[in-house]
């Protein structure tokens, strides 16, 4: 039976008897969790996508809500943008999008793209320079699935004022979203990585010759096995390109990016709707 999670999956070429070694290593680190994620694994080794997820938050206490899962289209292809807290976010986007829509693909990165959910993941290499085959982001389009982007590209970190934010957000998804005339809706996860994470975090930056290499990623299945009580997410209403030819140019989707970004962290049950806080926002900036 194969194990959810190797070294072989981070260093394909490395000789299987190096592999055997490192891995017994790796599974032998409670800091790390990886044997956990390997048991877990095992036992629900049959179950794929959907069904994986549900039985693996089961086992670990964690409870999943999508408020606003109603905003999803049931047919064609969507764009959703989310924040990336970190924790168990990955998992929590696999099991609340896809009890709506089986078709869901998340670029995700690669350290935590396991076998039972595959299916649902594109794999994102934070090392490399391609850090992902953008063939398979155009085929999810083409085949009208809904297509998760963390713009962030990285887990949200403590900013100067110790409120946990995502780094500014790429245009990648609203440039997709308009080349397939898709609509957009904003997704805010709750939730956090653990304190651990962003100790490592903060030792790696502190030591230059660790610049490049993210230590914390090797955290990511440990976060999801501490993943405990309820993770709320919240969708927004649909927001659509009134006139994609003339929301085209660089500057505009930087700007409207931009707004996605700010409006995700105002986002309660009571404010879904982008277009209500533009037109708030345009509102207060005309009477300052």
């Amino acid at each position: 039976m194969k194990d959810i999670f190797s070294i072989s999956m981070v260093i394909p070429k490395m000789a299987t008897w190096k592999v055997r070694i490192v891995d017994f290593i790796l599974n032998w680190m409670p800091m790390l969790q990886i044997g956990k994620a390997n048991r877990l694994g095992r036992r629900h080794y049959e179950l794929k996508n959907v069904l994986f997820g549900e039985a693996a938050i089961n086992d670990t206490g964690l409870e999943v809500e999508l408020i606003g899962k109603e905003q999803l289209s049931k047919t064609g292809a969507v764009t959703i943008v989310a924040n990336h807290p970190g924790g168990a976010d990955v998992l929590a986007t696999v099991i609340a999008l896809g009890r709506e829509r089986k078709d869901t693909v998340i670029l995700a990165n690669e350290l935590i793209c396991i076998d039972p959910v595959k299916d649902m993941l594109i794999p994102v290499n934070t090392m490399s320079k391609k850090k992902v085959d953008m063939e398979d982001v155009h085929q999810a389009y083409r085949d009208g699935k809904v297509i998760v982007f963390y713009a962030a590209g990285k887990n949200s970190r403590y900013n100067k004022a110790g409120i946990l934010r995502d780094r500014r957000w790429r245009t990648t998804f609203l440039e997709l979203a308009r080349q397939y005339n898709s609509p957009v809706n904003v997704m805010k996860i709750g939730g956090s990585n653990s304190p651990l994470f962003y100790k490592v975090s903060k030792f790696r930056e502190s030591k230059r010759w660790l610049k490049n290499v993210p230590l914390e990623n090797f955290f990511q299945l440990r976060e999801i096995m501490e993943a405990r009580g309820k993770l709320t997410m919240h969708l927004s209403k649909t927001i659509r390109f009134t006139n994609p030819a003339e929301e085209g140019t660089k500057p505009e989707l930087r700007a409207k990016v931009d707004r996605l970004y700010n409006f995700l962290y105002t986002m309660n049950d009571d404010n879904l709707d982008f277009e209500q806080y533009e037109t708030s926002a345009k509102s207060r900036a005309s009477n300052s």
